[in-house]
């Protein structure tokens, strides 16, 4: 049996995106800065896209990960060091 799974930090997507426009507009800004502020908290300086974690998935369900059981994949940028 293989149990592995994929943690995902903030996923540039529709739910992101609208948390970011939702934000922007409570505070009287522009999307953008709602973006670069959490952005700015990435290692990376960018917000995985939701391709990114697809792509690790895709990853732990191929037969390159065959050997590889209980295993947590941090998809996040560098924001979470687990």
């Amino acid at each position: 049996v293989r149990v592995n799974t994929i943690a995902p930090g903030w996923m540039w997507g529709p739910g992101v995106e609208m948390f970011c426009e939702h934000t922007a507009a409570r505070r009287g800004v522009d999307p953008e800065v709602v973006r670069a502020e959490i952005a700015a908290n990435i290692p990376l300086g960018e917000i995985p896209t939701d391709d990114a974690c697809a792509g690790a998935i895709v990853y732990a369900l191929s037969p390159l990960a065959v050997a590889m059981t209980g295993q947590v994949i941090h998809v996040n940028g560098g924001e979470y060091f687990g």
